[in-house]
């Protein structure tokens, strides 16, 4: 999973509060970091989501992340 891959599958699961999940949720998953700050620290972006979706018990059939449509293109 890339970053930017990353960020879709937040922004599909977590809309409209994306950006503040990213920024200020602390996940002790990610040693008590916000995803932001995982990623900054060099967690890879497929472990940062694993981490949101065991938070939020997301289901199995929704985590994996991929194929989720560009938000950018409608």
């Amino acid at each position: 999973m890339r970053k930017t891959e990353l960020l879709r599958a937040v922004a599909a699961e977590f809309q409209p509060l994306e950006q503040v999940i990213m920024h200020d949720q602390v996940l002790e998953g990610l040693s008590g970091l916000t995803p932001n700050e995982a990623l900054a620290q060099g967690f890879s972006p497929r472990s940062v989501w694993e981490a949101l979706c065991s938070a939020h018990a997301i289901p199995a059939s929704r985590r994996s992340g991929t194929r989720l449509p560009d938000p950018d293109r409608n």
